[in-house]
């Protein structure tokens, strides 16, 4: 790997992490097109860590408030409504699902990485979720129906090609989630997956730093930053379901690729 394709697959890495475009298929596909073999996870750790950090620049003042607020409601026993507290219950019932099944079906969801015609076809699902919220516009917040419903949608997103952030923001907007809502829960329920991944990742590899890990990871930290700024502007605009048309080329592509 030379710097350039670790700038490429950095890029690849941060725009589509946020974006309802699947990264682990982005990444999968790049891989396969630039003939690079599977197996150095210090890479993919450290460029996970680049778009880890970039959403929580983004949403650093809502991370803030969130946590000092709950902890004000901690302390506060008078306080009846706990608001905060409740949504970061509702944050980690959320992954809950996602957690469970990753542990027990780690090696299916491995395999399904090599097989570019099934990422074709779950690209083609994503598509067909971001599609069908162009008839979906809730008000409602985050309760604990909605955080149930987003948490069993994240177990499919956990394959390449099934978007991560469009699969549950989808969800939430089915579910009757104001979009921006639907989009921060997405977030705020992605950080510490994200950070799971990374530490699970760091520890089953063998770190081995060059010049190339840090140009990736710079490359994922911007382009990461660019894209949850894009999607905030998407989803305010009601063009979520423009995604779909780009996922549907590129799963048809993937799944004509595949028959090559």
């Amino acid at each position: 790997m030379n710097a350039l394709t670790a700038v490429l697959l950095g890029a690849v890495q941060g725009l589509t992490e946020f974006l309802p475009v699947s990264s682990s298929g982005h990444l999968a596909l790049a891989n396969n097109l630039l003939k690079i073999p599977q197996g150095d996870l210090f890479f993919e750790v450290v460029l996970h860590l680049g778009t880890l950090i970039a959403v929580m620049i983004f949403m650093r003042k809502k991370i803030f408030s969130l946590l000092t607020e709950g902890v004000k409601e901690l302390n506060d026993k008078s306080k009846n409504e706990k608001e905060n507290l409740k949504y970061i219950g509702y944050i980690l019932l959320g992954i809950i699902p996602a957690i469970i099944f990753a542990i027990f079906f780690d090696e299916v969801i491995e395999d399904a990485f090599s097989n570019i015609r099934f990422i074709g076809v779950f690209f083609l699902i994503t598509a067909l979720m971001l599609f069908l919220t162009k008839f979906f516009n809730g008000k409602s917040k985050v309760n604990l129906k909605n955080s149930v419903i987003v948490g069993i949608a994240q177990i499919i997103a956990l394959f390449p090609g099934i978007s991560r952030s469009g699969t549950t923001i989808s969800a939430g907007i089915f579910a009757g989630m104001d979009r921006e809502k639907a989009c921060d829960f997405s977030f705020f329920m992605a950080m510490p997956l994200i950070l799971g991944a990374f530490l699970k990742e760091l520890l089953s590899s063998s770190a081995v730093f060059n010049m190339n890990i840090l140009f990736g990871f710079a490359s994922s930290l911007i382009f990461g930053y660019i894209s949850v700024v894009f999607l905030y502007k998407i989803l305010k605009s009601n063009r979520f379901y423009y995604f779909s048309f780009y996922l549907t080329f590129v799963g048809l592509a993937a799944i004509l690729r595949s028959m090559t």
